[in-house]
């Protein structure tokens, strides 16, 4: 099956970069978990850096995955903003579900669960909420960042499906 990644961001052509991307295109679903394994796996000297509610870093890359309620955008963005600050991280990379791909991810449970679909995104977190929380600190807020956006064509097709 395999997702697709959007990128939108300050970095664009590092290889890291690259390899993360390719590396998330062949998901097949995007629990947080998932992600998780999939990076820890591809990128075995990676420093972990879970103590700072971030995944880890790879090649001076803080890498954090947004995904559930929107409330840990904030913990994820200042621990990184303390790193970058310490010289111990050179920038930020977040990875994201899109817009229908979060309303997707709340409809399977909804489904799985016997009840009916809704409009609701269910408080996840999507890209377009991180960079508007990215966006507010911007006068103050002078890490690069880059966004890794998820999409499935499953998510896009019952996005497009859903009777709004």
């Amino acid at each position: 099956m395999g997702t697709k990644v959007i990128v939108d961001g300050d970095i664009i052509g590092h290889s890291t970069l690259t390899k993360l991307r390719q590396v998330l295109t062949e998901l097949d679903d995007t629990f947080a978990k998932d992600i998780s394994k999939t990076i820890v796996s591809a990128f075995p000297n990676n420093i972990s850096l879970k103590s700072h509610r971030l995944l880890c870093s790879i090649d001076g890359f803080a890498i954090g995955i947004c995904s559930g309620h929107i409330d840990g955008l904030y913990s994820k963005l200042f621990n990184a903003y303390s790193l970058f600050k310490e010289n111990t991280v050179h920038s930020l990379i977040l990875i994201a579900k899109s817009s229908k791909e979060a309303w997707w991810k709340n409809q399977e449970g909804r489904i799985r669960n016997g009840k009916e679909m809704n409009s609701s995104l269910g408080n996840r977190q999507n890209w377009g909420l991180v960079k508007s929380g990215i966006k507010s600190s911007s006068h103050w807020f002078d890490m690069p960042i880059t966004g890794l956006i998820l999409e499935r064509d499953i998510s896009v097709d019952g996005y497009n499906q859903f009777k709004w």
